[in-house]
């Protein structure tokens, strides 16, 4: 197969060069030259298809129906009265639970007043979940994002040890088949960032553990961008900045950020992890959050 389109990026995946071209799919580059079809990772056509400006309002199309694209979403979780009033049909509020693998002990359930998420321990080399998802949302280049959360964690040992890992809060994007989203991750107890895709990014920091069977708060600041000199990544845990990079935080230009999963996103823990979730916000009023981010620059 030859093909003639722009190349996106490269990547290393065993013995294969593969190239990620501008129609969306990964090809190997053959010794030859030639490339052979990999997989398909997103759609060019996706933002066409899927937004539109209706009476100067803009509206994603999501199962089925025309819906305006919010730019802020906040939540307290003590508004429900029962779990089945987070998911409302015109999804204006939550639109699902992910739960891997089905489990009457690995669940996602109101609890108090709060969202409560149980991960069961994971078998090693097995990935799980306890989470809720909202999709609908239209983040691209240069946007900034504030996201803003009270949280208690609870679970014996220290979060993400021997190479594991848990993430808590994923920013990601239906635009790709794959995986390309920002998470929230925690790994030898500090929680860190990475930027997924085919070229993982990472950034970790040793200032603060994260505090275990306590509530604390969790504030995140993006610019997002995908020229590593413009993007930009506050973590604020409490009152203490405990990441402040410049860098890539979107794969590319044209990417859509469009969903948020908050609870335990994934796991690979052997032992039990329960996220607790108090409130939360998507550049939301930060007038409740504010004096948890002094010296905010984003």
């Amino acid at each position: 197969m030859t093909l003639v389109h722009k190349i996106l990026d490269t990547y290393v995946a065993g013995a294969n060069n593969n190239e990620l071209h501008g129609d969306g799919n990964v090809y190997t580059r053959n010794v030859d030259g030639t490339l052979t079809f990999v997989q398909n990772v997103f759609d060019p056509g996706f933002y066409l298809k899927n937004y539109r400006i209706y009476q100067g309002a803009l509206q994603s199309f999501e199962s089925g129906t025309w819906r305006n694209v919010p730019r802020a979403y906040s939540d307290h979780f003590a508004q429900y009265a029962v779990f089945a009033d987070m998911f409302p049909a015109d999804y204006s509020a939550w639109w699902g639970t992910n739960i891997t693998p089905a489990s009457p002990t690995n669940t996602v359930a109101l609890s108090g007043g709060d969202l409560q998420c149980d991960s069961i321990a994971a078998p090693v080399g097995q990935v799980y979940k306890a989470s809720i998802y909202k999709k609908g949302f239209l983040f691209t280049e240069g946007d900034k994002v504030r996201i803003d959360a009270l949280l208690t964690l609870t679970g014996t040992g220290t979060w993400g040890n021997s190479g594991n890992a848990v993430t808590i809060l994923d920013f990601g994007s239906t635009f790709y088949s794959s995986t390309a989203e920002l998470r929230a991750i925690i790994k030898d107890g500090y929680i860190g960032y990475e930027l997924e895709g085919l070229n993982k990014l990472a950034w970790t920091q040793a200032i603060a553990a994260v505090p275990i069977g306590s509530p604390f708060y969790l504030g995140i600041r993006f610019v997002l961008s995908s020229d590593p000199t413009k993007g930009r990544i506050e973590l604020w845990q409490d009152k203490t900045k405990i990441l402040d990079v410049t860098g890539k935080t979107m794969q590319y230009a044209f990417t859509v950020h469009n969903s948020l999963e908050v609870g335990v996103t994934a796991t690979t823990d052997t032992s039990t992890r329960q996220v607790k979730i108090h409130n939360l916000s998507i550049n939301g009023d930060p007038s409740p959050w504010i004096e948890k981010t002094v010296n905010n620059n984003i």
